[in-house]
């Protein structure tokens, strides 16, 4: 299973799939988020600790370039990883050949 976010530095954040088509990017309409997930060039960072759940993510893009967050779910219980995939501005090799990847345990 997976999932993709894309944000791009210096706009408002998309608290949505890529692929939805009831995204919303106006702050007043999405509902409240209860994790954030700041990305910066070539990492992220979660806050507070991912617990199992349902949970509402505010994707924050503190990069200069713009990022995609896929989400992947590994074979063992709670274990997930964060990719990104989008092409570099100064190579063009993905995000992911510069160590944007993380693995994730959720609790």
């Amino acid at each position: 299973m997976c999932s993709s976010f894309v944000s791009t530095p210096a706009r408002r954040s998309t608290i949505c799939p890529r692929a939805s088509s009831k995204c919303s990017r106006d702050p007043a309409a999405a509902p409240a988020p209860d994790i954030t997930v700041r990305m910066t060039d070539y990492a992220w960072n979660a806050s507070p600790t991912l617990t199992s759940g349902k949970h509402i993510p505010k994707i924050e893009n503190a990069a200069v370039q713009s990022h995609e967050m896929i989400i992947a779910q590994l074979p063992e219980p709670g274990a997930y990883k964060f990719l990104c995939f989008l092409p570099d501005a100064k190579d063009g090799k993905p995000h992911v050949a510069h160590g944007m990847l993380s693995q994730v345990t959720v609790r």
